[in-house]
């Protein structure tokens, strides 16, 4: 909530909250240009699950 977030979608495997969860960004600057990050971040649990991110349930 009030923050980015990430939304993980079929995934191969269970992630529970707490996991370190490894992710690899690819950004692209107004310039086109790109360049990847990668990161790890802590899973957590999602705080309500009926707001909507634009897809059809």
């Amino acid at each position: 909530p009030d923050g980015y977030h990430v939304m993980l979608m079929g995934l191969n495997g269970q992630i529970k909250e707490g996991d370190q969860v490894p992710l690899t960004l690819t950004v692209k600057n107004a310039k086109g240009e790109t360049e990847v990050l990668n990161v790890s971040a802590p899973a957590r649990a999602a705080m309500d699950m009926s707001h909507d991110h634009g897809m059809t349930h």
